[in-house]
């Protein structure tokens, strides 16, 4: 989905922080960037002429599903010189280290390229921290790279993620309740 510029989106400007970060990016230019999440669901979107300067794609989902077209956008993102994540989502019926490994499997020509590995974390239960931070440090291991770990705002305040947080985990917080309240003097 491709985010107006003309009310920009708190959700971006973290997630683009937290990228910009990861990236190596200047913090001031992260808070005007742009940025695409895609999915299967835009299989075939051409992400250079969004106007987004960041694209995460999804790559990888439970044991068994991988974007048929998430390299395509990878590799067209990363040649327009785009801020790059690819992300997996969750499905807790399955073991978190079977399911990183899913994820490194299928995601290991991205490794070491300046890419975003991200946890898309909205299972519908078990809501269990630990599992998330066993799949985010299998992932950390293979890709020698901090993981984020997106999520609803819900979520986010139910539980006590301060064990990944403090191993620098970033928390990516969709933040669709707000509205049009300012967050930090940002209007979402």
């Amino acid at each position: 989905m491709v985010r107006n510029r003309n009310r920009p989106n708190i959700i971006i400007r973290v997630i683009a922080l937290l990228a910009a970060v990861l990236l190596g990016l200047p913090p001031a230019s992260a808070l005007a960037a742009d940025m695409i999440d895609v999915s299967s669901w835009q299989t075939g979107i051409t992400v250079t002429t969004t106007g987004a300067q960041i694209v995460v794609a999804k790559a990888t989902e439970g044991t068994t599903y991988v974007n048929p077209d998430c390299d395509r956008v990878v590799q067209q993102a990363l040649a327009a010189g785009q801020g790059v994540g690819v992300y997996h989502f969750a499905n807790t019926a399955n073991s978190p280290q079977a399911e990183a490994e899913w994820f490194n499997r299928n995601t290991e020509g991205y490794i070491g390229r300046g890419i975003v590995p991200i946890l898309d974390w909205e299972p519908s239960q078990p809501w269990n921290v630990q599992w998330a931070a066993q799949w985010v440090d299998a992932v950390r291991a293979r890709w020698d790279t901090i993981p984020i770990i997106y999520m609803n705002q819900s979520t986010e305040n139910s539980y006590d993620w301060s064990p990944l947080v403090q191993r620098n985990v970033g928390l990516w917080v969709a933040a669709y309740t707000l509205g049009y309240t300012p967050i930090y003097g940002f209007n979402p």
